[in-house]
């Protein structure tokens, strides 16, 4: 039987929530995809948590949107924690990811959570169902994750995270993005736009990126700075 942990989430985030994940014992076990070679739920659980930069930008984004029915925001990332917080926020979220084993965690963190959204273990039915809503944030730790997405990329979709954890890069979807005419910036202690994709990748293999699409309400918060 799985052990775990509640962790109570509260810095930068509008509406706290709780996150239940697997104890330390369990991590091998719980592997949630190739990219989670070393678990971030390590991090939430010593920091109270998951990286905080990614998690006010993800707020201020959400703090810009109203929450209706043609709205929806899709979450490709290894853990549910930005599921969890937008949909606490009353937000229509899709989460995405392939281990079914990872489940279970997912559904107790919606029920202490009081909250409902869909989640999929497959990334080949999202473009049905978005359809033609209106995306304001799509979040991926995998760019490949953003290909799937092609009809989220052919209609109206503002904002990317990009959260890079131990994923090899790939440099034509960077491409694709920036003749969409998006703007990419990596995520420091402030926003900082990149000027030269190849030699930021050839560099830096772990940086988040935000990607910024031009009819974007985030577009003009193109440098923000963290307490």
């Amino acid at each position: 039987m799985a052990s775990y942990d509640i962790i109570n989430i509260q810095k930068y985030v509008k509406i706290p929530f709780q996150i239940v994940i697997p104890e330390k014992k369990d991590f091998t076990k719980y592997l949630i995809n190739r990219a989670f070679k070393t678990p971030t739920h390590i991090g939430i659980k010593e920091n109270r948590i998951y990286k905080p930069l990614e998690t006010k930008i993800v707020q201020d984004i959400l703090n810009l949107y109203t929450p209706n029915a043609n709205t929806i925001i899709i979450d490709y990332n290894t853990n549910y924690y930005f599921s969890l917080m937008i949909a606490k926020q009353n937000f229509d979220v899709i989460y995405i990811n392939i281990c079914q084993r990872y489940n279970k965690f997912l559904n107790m963190s919606k029920i202490i959570n009081n909250i409902t959204f869909q989640s999929l273990n497959t990334r080949f039915k999202i473009n049905k169902i978005v359809k033609k809503k209106f995306v304001p944030l799509l979040i991926v730790n995998d760019v490949v994750d953003i290909t799937n997405s092609k009809r989220i990329l052919n209609n109206n979709l503002h904002n990317i995270l990009i959260i890079r954890d131990e994923i090899d890069d790939t440099i034509a979807v960077y491409k694709d993005l920036l003749a969409r005419s998006f703007n990419l910036y990596k995520i420091k202690k402030h926003l900082e736009l990149i000027t030269d994709i190849d030699s930021f990748l050839q560099y830096d293999d772990s940086t988040s990126i935000l990607a910024i699409a031009p009819g974007s309400k985030y577009k003009q918060y193109s440098v923000v700075f963290f307490d």
